[in-house]
């Protein structure tokens, strides 16, 4: 009989690797716990953000009128970030925004979609006047909505940067699952 049976055989070694085991499990769980909650977290602050901005331009245009909406709206899409805003007429077609092109199901129902879109190049072209790059595929998280007076507004987050935030979260987590692992079975090591 090896060496390890005998050792297995005893009570010790066993309680200690079922201990071990559930201290892991229990562990990996409760990490797993924590970056669902973050994620979940950060697209719960997202959808927000994007609910706060559509009633705020709600509001510009009962209140001050179709001009002012379209100022603040362009204020905001030549700003660098994650927002997505486009608006359009009644039939749909772009006014203005920093995105020119919408799945045509997006302006036809109200509500909220996800799809993929081009995002254009914040420099376009360069001083030199070299030709402009490639344009940067991103996915989109929007509401839209039917104005007042018809017109067609979309309001959202372009959602990559959350992406990143949640694989992070997922790195962190390995990480700290190895970590896991690795001090149990010394720690196992050392006990029997």
């Amino acid at each position: 009989m090896s060496r390890f049976a005998q050792v297995w055989r005893t009570s010790t070694v066993r309680l200690t690797a079922t201990f071990i085991a559930i201290f892991v499990v229990f562990a990996i769980l409760l990490m797993a716990f924590i970056g669902w909650q973050s994620s979940v977290s950060i697209q719960r602050q997202q959808t927000d953000d994007i609910d706060r901005e559509v009633r705020l331009f709600q509001r510009i245009e009962a209140t001050q009128g179709i001009r002012a909406l379209a100022f603040a709206l362009n204020r905001l899409s030549s700003q660098p970030g994650p927002g997505v805003y486009y608006l359009g007429d009644a039939a749909g077609q772009y006014l203005l925004g920093n995105m020119s092109d919408v799945p045509p199901e997006v302006l036809i129902e109200p509500g909220v979609y996800s799809f993929d879109y081009d995002r254009p190049d914040p420099l376009g072209e360069d001083a030199a006047g070299m030709p402009e790059r490639p344009k940067r595929s991103g996915v989109a998280v929007v509401r839209s909505i039917e104005l007042g007076n018809g017109m067609r507004l979309v309001v959202g987050r372009d959602v990559v940067e959350r992406r990143g935030y949640s694989a992070i979260i997922l790195q962190s987590f390995l990480l700290g699952v190895v970590g896991i692992i690795l001090f149990s079975v010394v720690a196992g090591g050392v006990t029997a």
